[in-house]
C-alpha cells in the first residue's frame, strides 16, 4: 500500500484547495494537503468507517468515509490526486460551484462503489 505524500506540485495543490478546501472548513492549501494526507494514511484498523479500493486500471487507491463523505484518491507512488466531498447532482444547490464533484448516483456510497469498478 502506498503512503500518501503530496500533490504533484503546488499548482495542483492550490487548484484542488481552491475547489474543495471550503468543504472541509480549511483556509490554507497546506492544511488541505495535510488533511488529505492524514485521511489517505489513516489506519483502517482504527478508523473502521473508511472504505478503500484499488482501481484495476491504474492502481490508484481510492478511499471514502460514508459518515463524513470524505473522498480521496492517490496514485501508486503516493501522490495525492484529489480530496473532496462528492455531491449527488440532485442534492446540489444551484449555487454549487461547477468545479466541485457532482455525480448522478443516488448516494455517495454508490458513487464510491462505481469509482472502484473503473
Amino acid at each position: 500500500m502506498p503512503v500518501a505524500t503530496y500533490f504533484a506540485n503546488t499548482q495542483e495543490r492550490h487548484f484542488h484547495f481552491e475547489n474543495h478546501g471550503d468543504e472541509f472548513g480549511l483556509t490554507d492549501d497546506g492544511d488541505y494537503q495535510a488533511e488529505a494526507r492524514d485521511f489517505l494514511n489513516a489506519d483502517r484498523t482504527i478508523h473502521t468507517d473508511i472504505q478503500e479500493c484499488v482501481r484495476n486500471k491504474n492502481g490508484d487507491v481510492v478511499r471514502f468515509n460514508a459518515t463524513t463523505d470524505q473522498f480521496a484518491v492517490m496514485s501508486v507512488d503516493g501522490t495525492i490526486k484529489s480530496y473532496y466531498k462528492p455531491m449527488p447532482r440532485r442534492l446540489a444547490p444551484s449555487s454549487y460551484s461547477p468545479h466541485k464533484a457532482r455525480h448522478d448516483y443516488a448516494t455517495n456510497q454508490l458513487y464510491f462503489e462505481d469509482t472502484c469498478r473503473r
